[in-house]
C-alpha cells in the first residue's frame, strides 16, 4: 500500500507510474553464527505523481 499526499490510501495494483530507488547490504555471518549464513538488509523508496512509499526488507539465508 502506498500513501498519497492527500492522505488517501490506494491499492498497489492501481495504475501509477512509479520510480523506485533502493540500496542494500549483504553480510556473510557464517563464521559468527551457525543459525544462518548470510544477512541481507534492503531499503527502497518509490515515488511518483502525488504518491510516495518506502520499505525496509531483511532476509536470512540458511
Amino acid at each position: 500500500m502506498f500513501r498519497r499526499e492527500d492522505h488517501d490510501v490506494c491499492e498497489v495494483g492501481a495504475r501509477f507510474h512509479l520510480t523506485s530507488l533502493g540500496v542494500g547490504i549483504e553480510i556473510d555471518t557464517g563464521a559468527v553464527t551457525k543459525l544462518f549464513s548470510r544477512l541481507r538488509i534492503v531499503g527502497r523508496y518509490a515515488f511518483g505523481k502525488d504518491i510516495t512509499g518506502a520499505s525496509l526488507g531483511i532476509a536470512l539465508s540458511f
